[in-house]
């Protein structure tokens, strides 16, 4: 009888025989076999113990049938105290076996020593990716006046000046002090009378002011001079020479503020 039914019933047959025995082999390997040698059901979850002091960690972990192994490679985080656990495995969450030993990673006792950058004549911004870079972090930052606007113009720690590659404990707070773009808020104006034109417009523009004109005087000039003084004076000075200016020598100005000044033209006769 099994001779007379047709090849592919027999082939269906036997396949079929073969899918139920490995259906059978896997469920009673992983659901029977395995279980039993591993102790399904005797597993814990991992508890998270991330900023755990160090002191904490026996008590805690046996009170849920675990232990701990503390990494020979410690590191360093500024945002956590000293001995805490800052990386563990396995991670919080999974599941183990009763006795098994979680590995920690603590927080440094003491802060590793690393060279200072160079910050100066930098930027503020890039002053930031470099602190940020050697694990530093950004202070106060204090303007002063200074024409280079955000450039910063010295580097402080606890107070107090610190070079390039000075060592610091890594973590600490870098002090800046940076330009605020608008020179010095104010300032003294130069007495220019008595200097040539050209030096004088050179001193006037030295310090921050702006020369918005310079006027010639002419004998028609000196001669509707109001103080007798100041007509002797222009008289008697060499030709170029500043003889009068708008802003008064020794008060004080800012950056930008105009400024014009009266010469002496060399040769005054020509302009009446």
């Amino acid at each position: 009888m099994w001779q007379r039914r047709p090849p592919y019933l027999r082939l269906l047959i036997h396949l079929s025989l073969m899918i139920g025995l490995g259906v059978g082999f896997v469920y009673s390997v992983f659901y029977l076999y395995l279980p039993s040698i591993t102790q399904h059901g005797n597993n814990v979850t991992v508890p998270n113990l991330i900023e755990m002091p160090l002191s904490e960690l026996n008590a805690f972990l046996s009170a849920r049938t675990l232990a701990f192994k503390v990494s020979a490679d410690s590191e360093f985080v500024t945002t956590q105290p000293p001995l805490t656990v800052i990386k563990q495995y396995p991670l919080a969450g999974q599941r183990v076996k009763k006795g098994r030993s979680i590995h920690v990673v603590l927080n440094a006792r003491h802060p590793p020593m690393i060279a200072m950058p160079r910050l100066v004549d930098g930027s503020v911004k890039s002053a930031q990716m470099l602190l940020r870079a050697h694990k530093l972090r950004l202070g106060h930052i204090k303007y002063v006046p200074d024409l280079a606007q955000n450039a910063v113009l010295e580097q402080r720690y606890i107070g107090q000046p610190i070079a390039p590659g000075d060592l610091i404990p890594q973590g600490v707070s870098i002090d800046l002090v940076v330009g605020d773009g608008l020179g010095k808020k104010s300032f003294a104006i130069p007495n220019l009378i008595g200097l040539q034109a050209q030096e004088a417009r050179i001193v006037a523009i030295g310090t921050g002011l702006r020369v918005q004109n310079i006027y010639y005087a002419t004998e028609g000039y000196i001669e509707r001079l109001q103080s007798d003084t100041l007509a002797d004076k222009v008289e008697q000075m060499a030709p170029g020479l500043v003889f009068k200016q708008s802003l008064k020598p020794h008060t004080h100005a800012q950056i930008g503020d105009p400024i014009s000044l009266w010469v002496v033209r060399p040769d005054t006769r020509d302009m009446e």
